[in-house]
């Protein structure tokens, strides 16, 4: 809807402030600008229903046809067309500790990372050794232009969006620095250096550079060497002269955050043949043959592995399902953080579920429903699986939500604590929450496997294998090996929580040197992908079954 370039005021409730919009002009374009959070997965296109508002008070547009489908409004939709008063429904942005076991740094010198990444962005502080003792993660703020880095590079062709883009990220990096800061009783004055990385696109969001040539082939991102950003320090709130700068990228989209994660595993030092794997929603994998440079790779994996594009999905923190127990008898067990009611399924839940539903049969190899299984339904076309109610808690042991101190943002009494319950009242894996699972596995399984074949290698060579990203932190090496993420043959899987922040802290606190840095990423060679071979291998891995 055109706008009418007359200004209203809404008033949003919470938090409780004035927003100034356009007159009918959708209100997201004003929540973006104003730097609220709000999940837009699908880039404001009427698509994921995410985007929920209420509307309380003043004129606004008729309901658009995607809002009658899901029974909402959308702010991507509706339009003020006076002054007037909304609620925010869609999910409350919350900010998860990583259970590192200090609560406050020694004295001395401290040194701040920070790991852009497309669905969820990490701060974290330590001394001098580079070990994290303080992390705090929470979502990317820019899931309100789209859940993908697409959507986001397109938005930023206009430079009224790039600008917002830019300072949107930007403050939630200094909210989260000031946040680990007061959590480690860590005096600002203390403060070193920051150093920075992410995938390519969100580094270049965060810098403001041109889109453009990200965007189209041959996709260079013009960040392969390591680059002193001047950025104003008191804008983190950190002293004048804390340094600030990125690690440098690999190529196009093996970003500077690959680099990280290969510093702090030591990956070109330790055994080889050696594969690192960051699952998250590009999916970076590099290979340490026996000899020669390391061999790195990106694939479209998608959000899956974050919670993202799923139906019944959610971030990591209290109340998602991040294990599950599925019995012939269509019994579930789940188990969730913070061990309370289930509201969504994370990243590794979503894996390690269907992990249990391959073996109990509920699922089929090819990624079907089996609709003959106890609890498999089917509704308007769609087949689904049924894993609770919210009239009843999920069995399970108790959860690992006691290693994690969740903050909630502070919602009025008389709202719902939001989750992924349908209309019916259950929590539910859909048929197409499974294509989605597909197609990461898929992606990733295609990834190493073609490097493993540039190389000349079989899976059973290799003496390592890496897994990082918030995947990783709660890697589940049973379900990686049943659904073909990770090959069945070779060592068992190590988990590296936080790979690139380590790495990020070791290069603040000068333990890998500069030139360290910037030989690694030019030193590893990037394999392209998708061409007609890459094609013809992830075809032949979506199967969800053990490889080889």
């Amino acid at each position: 809807m055109v706008g009418e370039d007359r200004t209203v005021t809404v008033r949003l409730l919470p938090p409780g402030i004035e927003v100034p919009a356009r007159a009918g002009a959708p209100l997201l374009e004003a929540l973006r600008r104003a730097g609220l959070f709000v999940d837009a997965s699908c880039g404001g296109q009427g698509l994921c229903g995410r985007c929920a508002v209420q509307a309380l008070s003043g004129r606004w547009s008729p309901l658009h046809d995607d809002e009658l489908r899901a029974g909402r409004r959308l702010a991507c939709r509706s339009s003020p067309l006076s002054d007037g008063s909304a609620t925010l429904l869609s999910l409350e942005r919350e900010a998860v500790w990583a259970p590192f076991p200090a609560s406050a740094l020694p004295p001395g010198t401290v040194f701040l990372a920070a790991d852009l990444g497309t669905t969820t962005i990490s701060v974290a502080a330590s001394g001098q050794d580079g070990e994290p003792l303080v992390e705090l993660r929470t979502t990317n703020p820019q899931v309100a232009w789209g859940s993908d880095v697409l959507r986001r590079l397109a938005a930023a062709a206009d430079p009224g969006e790039a600008g917002a883009l830019r300072e949107t990220i930007r403050r939630s990096v200094g909210e989260l620095a000031a946040c680990v800061l007061e959590a480690g009783r860590i005096e600002p004055s203390r403060v070193r250096a920051l150093a920075l990385a992410g995938n390519s696109a969100m580094t270049v969001l965060f810098l403001g550079l041109d889109p453009r040539p990200l965007s189209v082939a041959p996709f260079r991102s013009g960040l392969e060497r390591l680059r002193t950003v001047a950025l104003d320090p008191g804008a983190f709130g950190l002293p004048r002269g804390a340094e600030t700068f990125f690690l440098p990228g690999i190529a196009s989209f093996v970003g500077s955050d690959t680099t990280g994660g290969l510093l702090a595993a030591a990956l070109d030092r330790g055994m080889r043949p050696a594969l690192f794997l960051d699952a998250g929603t590009n999916g970076e994998i590099v290979l340490a043959p026996s000899a020669g440079p390391m061999l790195a790779a990106s694939t479209a994996a998608g959000p899956a592995f974050e919670g993202g594009h799923l139906t019944c999905g959610g971030p990591g923190t209290a109340g998602a399902v991040y294990g599950a127990e599925v019995r012939p008898t269509g019994e579930v067990r789940l188990q969730v953080i913070g061990g309370g009611p289930a509201r969504w399924v994370c990243g590794s839940g979503v894996l390690q579920l269907a992990a249990a539903m391959l073996d109990a049969g509920a699922l089929r190899e090819d990624g079907r429903l089996e609709k003959s299984f106890p609890g498999v339904g089917e509704e308007g076309g769609m087949a689904f699986f049924r894993l609770c109610s919210r009239a009843g808690s999920p069995e399970g042991a108790p959860s690992r939500g006691s290693t994690l101190d969740t903050r909630h943002a502070t919602r009025p009494p008389d709202l719902p604590r939001l989750d992924r319950f349908g209309h019916q009242g259950e929590l539910r894996l859909t048929q197409g929450d499974v294509r989605e699972v597909q197609l990461a596995v898929g992606a990733i399984r295609a990834g190493w496997r073609i490097l493993l074949q540039r190389a000349g290698l079989q899976p059973r060579d290799l003496r390592r294998v890496v897994v990082t990203g918030s995947f990783g932190k709660a890697l589940d090496a049973h379900a990686a090996r049943r659904t073909g993420l990770l090959p069945s043959a070779g060592p068992e899987p190590e988990a590296l929580p936080s790979g690139a922040v380590r790495g990020l802290l070791r290069a603040a606190a000068g333990l890998d040197s500069r030139g360290r840095c910037e030989s690694l990423a030019r030193g590893t060679v990037h394999v392209p992908l998708g061409d007609e071979a890459f094609q013809e291998v992830f075809l032949d891995s979506l199967a969800l079954r053990p490889y080889p």
